[in-house]
């Protein structure tokens, strides 16, 4: 399994992460991540750790592109913002949660440009057509002068193929270079794309020597990320 080692010695004091609209909203808010959510954010923002999360729109945008589509719009722009106006209602939806909270954790729907307080948790969905949510997650990381960020889905990793070409979710690859992880996945953005990680959203990456990391929801698995321990997932480098 990999490791990062060096965050054992040099913990981020800033996590920045995509979280996938299927683990938060497959259809309806799925309550029992969400809870898991709002205790590792207590636990990081005790910690005074900032909290940077874009928030994706998953099947429930997916469907309302594919509607849209079924009913003649074919405008590309159009259909994206369909879907990004999903990602911008989830990201108020995991706000208000958290400002529900009894212990009131700090929260904001982030703009660009915001100065960042230690300790904060800072949210927001989809920004403009062209891309998905994690381009604009790379964004906020590369603003934010973050070099590694966490795209938490609903698969553990990217998986590996088996003898008969299919994706087999037993065998995870472990490191990938930018330039391989393209190659698996040519071709340019189209709205509601459904793939580990935005081909535009990793062409950023890669120019800005950013570290992706695609993992799971599982948060007893990150807290091993964080600490510098082995954790299951891809590491996407530079």
């Amino acid at each position: 399994m990999p490791q990062l080692k060096d965050l054992a010695q040099y913990p981020m004091d800033t996590i920045t992460a995509s979280i996938g609209g299927a683990v938060f909203r497959p259809d309806r808010i799925n309550v029992g991540f969400t809870h898991n959510l709002l205790a590792f954010l207590r636990e990081q923002t005790q910690q005074n750790k900032t909290i940077l999360a874009v928030i994706g729109g998953g099947g429930v945008a997916r469907n309302a592109i594919e509607d849209a589509r079924a009913l003649g719009v074919t405008h590309q722009p159009s259909l994206d913002r369909i879907g990004i106006l999903v990602t911008q209602e989830n990201a108020l939806l995991l706000t208000k949660i958290i400002e529900a909270e009894v212990n009131n954790m700090p929260v904001h729907l982030y703009e660009f440009g915001d100065i960042l307080r230690k300790g904060d948790i800072y949210l927001r969905g989809g920004t403009q057509p062209g891309h998905t949510t994690d381009k604009v997650a790379v964004q906020i990381a590369t603003e934010a002068n973050q070099c590694i960020l966490l795209n938490i889905s609903s698969t553990k990793g990217l998986y590996k193929r088996n003898e008969s070409g299919r994706l087999d979710p037993n065998q995870i690859i472990e490191h990938i270079s930018w330039d391989e992880y393209l190659t698996l996945f040519p071709g340019d953005h189209a709205p509601g794309i459904n793939i580990p990680f935005d081909q535009e959203a990793a062409k950023l990456a890669q120019a800005n020597n950013m570290m992706v990391i695609l993992m799971g929801p599982d948060f007893d698995n990150m807290r091993h990320l964080l600490a510098g321990e082995e954790f299951m997932g891809t590491v996407i480098h530079p």
